[in-house]
C-alpha cells in the first residue's frame, strides 16, 4: 500500500489541500500511476495558464445560471439588464466535459460576462507578451449578437489601468456553428506596457438590438498562452564583459542587435559576416549592429484588373484632351492581406491610384467598332506624363480591330495611370459585345 504524503504522520492533512469547494489542489496520494503532487484544479492552470480555463469546476449550483450568489469559480461575473445569462452546460466534447454557455432571451437586450485577473510583470528588460484565445462553438446565426473578448492591464491595486483595453469583438452570424476562437493580443504593439503586475481577460457576450428568438454560444475554454519575451537575449558565451546581443521586433520591422560589432550568419558550406562597413540588399547599417528590415512589399505581387461593360464613344483629339475611359467594373482584386478594390486601386471612374513605390505592369486594351479609312490611337498617362501610345489603322477585313499598350514603370506610391483614346474620324466608338476592353494594372515589387 502506498504511502500518504504526511498522513502518516499528520492525520489532519488526509483530505490534501481542496479550494473551499472540496475541489483538489494538492493531491496527498502517491498510489499508482494516476496519482499526481497536483489535484486538477491545480494541473488545470498550470497546463493553460488560468484557473478553471477549461471551465471543469462548476458553481455550486451547477444546474442554475451564474450569478454574484453562484458564482463560476476563479471568475468574476458581470451583467447589465436581464436579457444576457450565463450556466455551465455538458461539452463531452472538450477535456473537461463541461462549456459555458451564454443565452439571449427573446426580445431582450444586454450584456454579460466573465473576467479574470492573471499575474504578470513587466519590466523593460523582461519584455513579456501574451495572448488570450478563447475557444468557442455552437452560435446562433444572428446579426444583432456579439462576441467579444479583450485583456486590459493593471498595476499591483488591480484597479489602476496601464493601457487601454486590446481586443477583438466579433458578431455570432460570423463566428458560425463550428468550433473556432477569439484572440485578444496582448498589448497594442505587443508588449506588456510598464507597471503591469496583472492582466485582466474578459469575455463578453452583448446585444446590438433585440430580436424575436433566443439566441446562445459556447464558450468551450479561456486560456493564456505561455509568456512570450518579446526581446529575447543572448549573453556573449565566450566573453561575459560583452553586451549581451537581442532579437526583438518594432515598428513592423525585426531587429537583430549584436552586443559587438558583427553579425555573422553561418551556413553549411559558407557565412556571411556583416560589419559597420558593408551595406546589403534590403539591410540598413547602423554602428555596431545590422539591422535586417522586413521585405515589406517586394515579397508578394498584387494588382487589379478592370473592365467596361457598355459602349463608349471616342472623340477626335490626339492629344491629352482624347477621351479618358471609365471603368465599370473590377474583375480581379488585389491578392495581398489587408487591400481590397475600394482602398487600394480603384472604386469608380477613370482613375487607377497605385498604393506602393514599385514597379508595374501596365496594360490596356480596346477594341473599337467597325469602319475603314481612319486610325485609332491609345494613351496611357500618369498624371500629365505620357508614359506610352500605340497607333493603329483600321482594317480593311476584320468588323473590329484590336488596340494594346504596355508598359512597365516605376511608379511612387499616390500616383495615377488614366487610359485615352482618339480617332481620327467622328461616331466611333469601343465596343464590348464579343470583347474584353481591359486595363490591368499588377504591382511587380519594389525591387532595387
Amino acid at each position: 500500500m502506498g504511502t500518504k504524503i504526511l498522513s502518516d504522520y499528520s492525520p489532519a492533512s488526509l483530505s490534501g489541500i481542496t479550494d473551499d469547494q472540496g475541489n483538489s489542489i494538492v493531491n496527498p496520494s502517491t498510489e499508482g500511476g494516476a496519482a499526481g503532487i497536483f489535484g486538477d484544479t491545480a494541473l488545470r492552470e498550470i497546463r493553460t495558464g488560468l484557473a478553471n480555463g477549461f471551465l471543469s469546476l462548476p458553481p455550486a449550483d451547477g444546474t442554475a445560471n451564474i450569478s454574484a450568489d453562484n458564482p463560476l469559480p476563479y471568475f468574476d461575473y458581470a451583467a447589465s439588464g436581464t436579457g444576457v445569462t450565463a450556466r455551465i452546460v455538458s461539452y463531452p466534447g472538450g477535456a473537461s466535459g463541461n462549456a459555458l454557455r451564454f443565452t439571449i432571451a427573446a426580445d431582450t437586450t444586454g450584456t454579460a460576462s466573465v473576467s479574470a485577473f492573471i499575474d504578470c510583470d513587466s519590466a523593460a528588460g523582461y519584455a513579456q507578451a501574451f495572448t488570450f484565445p478563447v475557444t468557442y462553438g455552437s452560435a446562433t446565426n444572428s446579426t444583432t449578437a456579439k462576441l467579444k473578448v479583450e485583456v486590459t492591464y493593471y498595476q499591483q491595486d488591480q484597479t489602476t489601468s496601464t493601457g487601454t483595453a486590446s481586443g477583438t469583438d466579433q458578431t455570432f452570424n460570423a463566428l458560425g456553428t463550428g468550433s473556432s476562437y477569439q484572440v485578444a493580443n496582448g498589448f497594442v504593439g505587443g508588449q506588456i506596457p510598464d507597471a503591469s503586475a496583472w492582466a485582466k481577460i474578459t469575455v463578453s457576450v452583448y446585444t446590438t438590438a433585440s430580436a424575436g428568438t433566443a439566441r446562445s454560444i459556447d464558450i468551450r475554454s479561456i486560456t493564456r498562452d505561455h509568456f512570450k519575451a518579446s526581446t529575447t537575449f543572448f549573453p556573449d558565451q565566450t566573453d561575459p564583459t560583452q553586451l549581451s546581443g537581442y532579437i526583438y521586433q518594432g515598428a513592423g520591422d525585426l531587429w537583430i542587435q549584436s552586443g559587438g560589432s558583427d553579425v555573422t550568419v553561418w551556413g553549411n558550406t559558407r557565412s556571411q559576416e556583416w560589419t559597420t562597413s558593408h551595406e546589403l540588399r534590403r539591410s540598413q547599417i547602423q554602428a555596431g549592429s545590422v539591422d535586417l528590415l522586413a521585405p515589406e512589399t517586394d515579397n508578394h505581387i498584387n494588382g487589379i484588373t478592370l473592365r467596361r461593360t457598355t459602349d463608349l464613344s471616342i472623340g477626335t483629339a490626339d492629344t491629352t484632351s482624347a477621351t479618358a475611359i471609365t471603368w465599370s467594373t473590377a474583375t480581379a482584386a488585389p491578392v495581398s492581406t489587408g487591400l481590397s478594390i475600394g482602398t487600394a486601386y480603384w472604386t469608380s471612374g477613370t482613375t487607377v491610384t497605385v498604393p506602393y513605390d514599385g514597379f508595374y505592369l501596365i496594360h490596356a486594351q480596346l477594341r473599337f467598332g467597325s469602319g475603314t479609312g481612319y486610325n485609332f490611337r491609345m494613351f496611357l498617362y500618369s498624371g500629365s506624363t505620357l508614359m506610352a501610345e500605340t497607333n493603329k489603322e483600321a482594317s480593311t477585313t476584320s468588323a473590329r480591330d484590336l488596340c494594346e499598350a504596355t508598359t512597365v514603370r516605376f511608379m511612387t506610391a499616390g500616383s495615377t495611370i488614366v487610359v485615352r483614346a482618339s480617332t481620327t474620324a467622328t461616331g466611333k466608338s469601343i465596343l464590348v459585345t464579343g470583347s474584353n476592353n481591359e486595363l490591368q494594372v499588377i504591382y511587380l515589387g519594389g525591387m532595387t
